[in-house]
């Protein structure tokens, strides 16, 4: 559980001496299945329709002009893996006459000193992983590890880490001077770069910068972090930071961040419209640019696409969840990837994934969705009843082998058995939470137990085998093999990740562990790294004495922790 704590203010006529009977606050909470309880009043509170909890003061005007409110909400219950937020809306006060009295304006903020997340800001256990991976402590650190040929790892050098190490804002890790990056919120890993949000609402990069994924207005790598610029840049010391940051996402060679007030903006390669910015052209960026609606960018014709509550990268395309639960997405389509009904080549603006019908035509709109993941070319939705809908190319959908179409171009159920193209298909159900690797995809159900489904060249899917594509979910097992009847079944997980050729869990004790490919030291074991493969999970290591783990069981890791892994092209 954590404790939020509402406050803002009432402001009203003090001259006339109006009284105020009450001032009403509502707050919203918004992603994710949790309770939330004030003064007595306790509900379930599920998205993408937020139900509002309502609590009142008693304010009395004593010509001092404004008075403060607070109230604290108990949030329990925090599903693992979800991007929890609240939002305070001010309701009707009362005074003796209309122009007496303003309504009051509020804010919700996480109250660390009495919950139990610390600086995690409110985001609970989101996880996602690719060739390199990073953790966010609960004291707003990142350690990250894994393929680091372009800095991307942020410790301030080019060499591959089989550790955590430190993200260091200025020196390095190996040069004993870094001084770690903190005050982070979020973090979100591309191809070969890595971006972070601080708790402020400002992005931070690093690593490789072609094409400006950095968005500091340049295109010169960086090993240690560099802000991320809405005009300007830093060489020249006219940067001009964006602002009102309240998530982000990394593709292959692209940043998107999720603005506040519900608008996107993407930076970096936009060759292929993954930036949404309606600019067709041999397009990159260096700064964020609007996604739009209809219109371009470049040419000031955008109308920026509304009302955004979350995001997701794959390698060259970006989705959003928008009103409703409805879904959007722009970039590569090649294997339908964006799910609007038809396969076309790409889509510099923003299209809707339908159920039924296309963009073009007849729409039926895919609604009620709560979370996505994204990988090279498919996109999946974690849905508010609890099951998944994937849509792009057939290896990666989940819906039973006997799915005979190249793609599909409309979401389709994820079957534990049997195939979504016909009557056999029990649909896997109880998910928590969902993560897309390069080629596969992994859920947590309600139980903490793991399954995954697609491509398991490396053994990303944790069933004790590889070499295969698995056209429905497995499950992850801590030791034997799924086909083989004699798995143990990882369990007590409170969120997952998915990389390139890897996938990692957190787990309830606080523990790491993570499974698949790992000569790039992304498993964070160098045991299970050179040549070879971790075809069940072992732990992550802050390092080995005599060839035993010390794992990394950070408690500040327990409650609040994002990973992140890079999804390579």
């Amino acid at each position: 559980s954590c404790t939020l704590h509402v406050y803002g203010s009432a402001a009203f006529d003090s001259g006339s001496g109006a009284a105020y009977a009450s001032a009403s606050a509502s707050v919203s909470i918004q992603h994710g299945t949790l309770l939330a309880s004030a003064t007595g009043f306790e509900a379930p509170l599920i998205d993408p329709f937020p139900t509002t909890l309502a609590t009142s003061w008693s304010v009395i005007d004593t010509l001092g002009g404004t008075t403060t409110l607070a109230r604290d909400l108990v949030l329990r219950g925090v599903t693992p893996g979800l991007l929890h937020t609240a939002r305070g809306a001010p309701a009707a006060t009362l005074g003796d006459s209309p122009g007496d009295g303003q309504q009051p304006w509020l804010m919700a903020l996480e109250a660390p000193p009495s919950g139990s997340c610390g600086s995690c800001l409110g985001r609970i256990g989101s996880l996602a992983l690719a060739s390199h991976t990073c953790a966010l402590a609960e004291n707003g650190q990142l350690r990250c590890w894994g393929s680091n040929d372009d800095g991307q790892v942020g410790d301030g050098s080019v060499l591959d880490q089989h550790f955590p190490a430190f993200v260091c804002a200025s020196g390095s890790y190996n040069g004993n001077d870094c001084v770690p990056l903190a005050g982070i919120a979020m973090v979100a890993a591309g191809d070969s770069h890595t971006c972070a949000l601080r708790g402020s609402g400002q992005v931070v990069c690093w690593g490789n910068n072609n094409s400006g994924r950095l968005g500091d207005g340049t295109t010169d790598s960086h090993l240690n972090p560099v802000t991320v610029c809405a005009t300007g840049d830093l060489p020249h010391g006219t940067c001009v930071p964006l602002t009102n940051v309240a998530a982000i996402a990394a593709g292959a060679a692209h940043s998107c961040a999720l603005r506040s007030d519900g608008n996107v903006a993407c930076w970096g390669f936009g060759w292929v419209g993954q930036l949404g910015s309606g600019s067709s052209f041999l397009y990159t960026s260096s700064h964020p640019d609007s996604v739009c609606s209809t219109g371009s960018t470049l040419a000031g014709t955008c109308v920026p696409m509304p009302n955004a509550t979350a995001l997701a990268a794959g390698n060259q395309h970006t989705c959003a969840i928008v009103e409703n639960g409805s879904v959007k997405c722009w970039g590569v389509d090649v294997q339908a990837q964006l799910g609007a009904g038809v396969s076309s080549s790409l889509q510099h603006n923003p299209v809707t994934v339908c159920v039924t019908g296309s963009t073009a035509g007849n729409c039926d709109p895919l609604t009620g969705a709560f979370a996505l993941a994204a990988g090279a070319q498919h996109t999946c939705a974690l849905l508010q009843d609890g099951h998944v809908r994937c849509w792009g190319i057939r290896d990666q959908l989940g819906t039973g082998a006997a799915f005979a179409a190249a793609f599909s171009a409309h979401p389709v159920p994820v079957c534990r058995t049997g195939s979504s193209a016909d009557a056999t298909c029990s649909e896997l159900d109880q998910v928590a939470a969902i993560a897309a690797g390069n080629a596969h995809t992994c859920a947590l159900r309600e139980s903490g137990e793991v399954l995954c489904w697609g491509s398991n060249l490396r053994g990303a899917l944790g069933n004790g085998q590889q070499s295969e594509v698995r056209y429905n979910p497995v499950v992850v097992c801590r030791s034997g093999s799924t086909d083989g009847g004699d798995c143990a079944p990882l369990s007590g997980t409170a969120a997952i990740a998915a990389g390139d050729q890897h996938s990692c869990a957190l787990r309830d004790d606080g523990s790491m562990q993570c499974w698949g490919k790992g000569d790039e030291g992304q498993l964070g074991d160098p045991r299970a790294g050179g040549i070879f493969s971790a075809l069940h999970p072992g732990g992550v290591c802050l390092t080995t004495v005599d060839n035993l783990c010390v794992p990394l069981e950070d408690a500040a890791l327990r409650q609040c922790v994002a990973l992140v892994v890079e999804v390579a092209p």
